[in-house]
């Protein structure tokens, strides 16, 4: 055969760090947080899931808030090579009980989105989801980056996730014993972004 060179076009970047936080107390702080039960009319979208009453709830985490900061600016500047800064605009905590789920959805009005996981276990999937999939589908020898149109995530306990809002995904059922806690965060780019006739100025957000 001939050499042949294959190019993963277009990749979207999904970034995983390990915080170094006190897992344990952290947990302890999400468990005495305000929540309340996102209703919906078909438990197709939702079930046993909770949001936190509270959108700026990472100022009452500043140890937590420093190492996002942090790997936002690494995921920006030396995944993404962008020369451009991010800021925080929404934060807020979830609850998923056992047997709990979140449904297909992405995070309308942001750059990018951000997930912290202080967990009791492992115990818990994120299912990232390919936006079109292939007109023609058949049985696969094995998957790869190539023919998937879904990926899962294991979330570990101090885990922080980074990727475009535009990238569907869910959070399948917690298949554990112990309530699923997350901090989510919404993120705009900051100051300058863009050239020319692109160019917008983002104003700092006062959170």
């Amino acid at each position: 055969m001939n050499q042949i060179n294959v190019v993963p076009l277009f990749a979207t970047p999904v970034a995983m760090f390990t915080l170094e936080l006190d897992n344990v107390k952290m947990l302890e702080s999400f468990t005495k947080l305000s929540y309340k039960l996102i209703k919906e009319e078909d438990e197709f979208l939702n079930k046993h899931a909770y949001i936190g009453t509270d959108y700026t709830i990472i100022n009452k985490f500043p140890e937590l808030k420093a190492s996002l900061e942090e790997s936002l600016d690494y995921y920006i500047k030396h995944i993404l090579q962008f020369k451009a800064e991010g800021q925080l605009i929404k934060s807020w905590a979830t609850k998923t009980g056992p047997g709990g789920y979140s449904n297909t959805h992405r995070h309308a009005n942001s750059w990018l989105t951000g997930c912290y996981y202080p967990l009791p276990e492992e115990n818990t999937q994120i299912e990232f989801l390919r936006e079109t999939p292939f007109e023609y589908d058949t049985d696969r020898i094995t998957n790869n980056l190539w023919n998937s149109y879904r990926y899962r995530i294991t979330a570990i306990p101090n885990q922080l996730l980074i990727w475009p809002s535009y990238l569907l995904h869910r959070i399948r059922t917690n298949t554990g014993k112990q309530n699923r806690y997350s901090m989510a965060f919404s993120i705009l780019p900051k100051g300058p972004f863009g050239q020319m006739d692109s160019l917008i100025n983002f104003s700092p957000h006062n959170r």
